[in-house]
């Protein structure tokens, strides 16, 4: 399988080491450089990861990572930031970031990470679909609304991997289960 990166970098003297690197281990990379290019390309196409500059979340009017998640919700998210932009960071993982990266960082950082979020896309792809599932998929859980999917396809993302996930909801949604 071909892995498609999207790669989110207003800095080319940092992006275009990061983009051989990448490439050089068979990834298909899509470099852009704006917040605009970054929601554009998004809209377009899909892909198993976004790696951005934690700048270009916060530098436009639409939240990028909701949208993300509206149009590709299994696109792993790593976001990139220096030690000034920590908060931006953290943000970004509060809607949704899979990791985060300290720049300065060496391609073969980046490399030993997206390695690990291959682990979770494989085994995203060979997990039967909640629609294709049996309605006994997780312990006898049923459900079949819109909600429960996303709650189950979520927990089929979590479960390979040692993350540790908190579902919220109000009082009586079924969180316990």
């Amino acid at each position: 399988m071909e892995f498609r990166v999207l790669l989110a970098e207003p800095d080319a003297a940092l992006a275009e080491p990061v983009r051989e690197s990448l490439e050089g281990e068979g990834y298909l990379v899509s470099p852009v450089r704006t917040a605009g290019e970054l929601l554009d390309a998004v809209s377009r196409h899909s892909y198993e990861f976004l790696v951005t500059d934690a700048r270009l979340l916060e530098s436009g009017e639409v939240p990028l990572l909701y949208f993300l998640a509206s149009h590709n919700p299994n696109t792993q998210v790593v976001v990139t930031f220096s030690a000034s932009e920590a908060g931006g960071a953290l943000r970004a993982s509060q809607q949704g970031a899979h990791l985060s990266l300290l720049k300065p960082y060496r391609p073969s950082d980046l490399l030993t990470i997206l390695g690990k979020l291959r682990g979770v896309v494989e085994a995203e792809e060979s997990l039967p679909s909640v629609e294709e599932a049996t309605p006994f998929l997780f312990h006898g859980m049923v459900g079949r609304s819109g909600a429960m999917r996303r709650v189950l396809r979520i927990a089929a993302k979590v479960a390979p991997t040692d993350s540790t996930a908190m579902i919220t909801g109000e009082t009586g949604t079924g969180k316990e289960l």
